[in-house]
């Protein structure tokens, strides 16, 4: 895992990865990383609180659109 995220890092550029499902949709930056969560289709956890504790039972998930260039737009729909 260190390998990867120190190739990662060396990169001169912006990195986003995307992965899931881990229940809650959060964005995590560190360094060029830019690592976007995807929420589960099924229930969403609390995160704010120790432990665990289901906050609530939509199903969600993710669009990605690239644009033109470099950029690219994400967005989390709940159903």
């Amino acid at each position: 895992m260190e390998e990867v995220q120190q190739l990662l890092f060396s990169y001169p550029k912006m990195v986003n990865v995307f992965c899931g499902h881990y229940h809650v949709d959060k964005i995590l930056c560190l360094n060029n990383l830019v690592v976007h969560i995807t929420p589960s289709v099924y229930f969403q956890i609390d995160w704010r609180v120790p432990g665990f504790r289901i906050d609530h039972k939509r199903p969600a998930y993710r669009i990605i659109e690239l644009l033109n260039g470099d950029g690219l737009r994400s967005s989390v729909v709940y159903v």
